[in-house]
């Protein structure tokens, strides 16, 4: 796999992740009940997955199949494995493994930039996990305030 394609992939990973962490956090905050969380988060992660693999396709005037696909399966797994523990389990387990899995695509988004790109390992981790906390931030922030 080429570099643009394995770029597209990290991109939509961090995209997906970032935008669901937002969700998750924005959700929890206001009180919403699991089940609807999980609905939310999944369909946020769907609508995601359709706009980053779209817009990839509608960036270039000759689309590159291959990052198109790989846009769209990092946003869907960025996106849909933080949403998944909303589905199975309640109260504080559900979020624990939130934070688990949500910290687990920061591993490998951080790790799949480090390989692409070398620059300082850590530099990738923490620019990862600073952008997730952002995302998350912002959708805490939200469902506390609004």
């Amino acid at each position: 796999m080429d570099k643009s394609a394995v770029t597209s992939g990290v991109l939509g990973a961090a995209d997906g992740v970032t935008s669901i962490a937002g969700v998750v956090a924005g959700g929890a905050a206001a009180g919403v009940s699991h089940s609807a969380l999980a609905v939310t988060a999944i369909g946020g992660a769907l609508a995601a997955t359709v706009s980053m693999g779209g817009a990839q396709w509608l960036a270039e005037s000759t689309p590159d199949l291959p990052a198109v696909l790989t846009m769209a399966a990092g946003t869907a797994l960025g996106s849909g494995l933080p949403a998944l523990p909303l589905l199975f389990v309640g109260g504080s387990l559900a979020w624990a493994l939130v934070a688990v899995v949500a910290l687990a695509m920061v591993a490998v988004v951080g790790e799949t930039r480090y390989r692409v790109s070398p620059t300082s390992r850590m530099r990738c981790y923490g620019a990862t996990a600073g952008v997730l906390g952002a995302g998350a931030l912002a959708g805490w922030l939200a469902g506390s305030y609004l």
